[in-house]
């Protein structure tokens, strides 16, 4: 499998964050893009309706090397696309399942 293609995984480390007493909220841990090479496939109908109750306008599987923890959503193309679920493959591979997301937001 090669991987020849290119997605940004927008990671959302919680370790920063604290409490500013100040702005009365909590602050800090600003999300990390790390683009990453994968390789990049649509879901088949099978597996589209498995994760979802519906159909979704457009559903990928990444497959990438690396192990990779709190993952928001993923960029792919300048789009939007939110984790429907994680599979770590072995030791250093790992395959995320995303749904795109719509403009409205759903």
């Amino acid at each position: 499998m090669r991987y020849n293609q290119r997605a940004t995984l927008v990671i959302n480390d919680k370790r920063d964050e604290h409490y500013d007493y100040d702005l009365g909220r909590i602050v800090g841990s600003e999300p990390i893009k790390k683009v990453v090479p994968c390789h990049i496939s649509n879901q088949g109908l099978q597996t589209q309706t498995a994760f979802t109750d519906k159909l979704a306008l457009d559903a990928k599987i990444i497959r990438f090397k690396g192990i990779y923890n709190n993952i928001d959503y993923v960029l792919l193309q300048e789009k939007k696309y939110l984790i429907a679920m994680t599979r770590v493959i072995n030791d250093f591979e790992m395959a995320i399942y995303v749904n795109e997301v719509l403009e409205n937001g759903h």
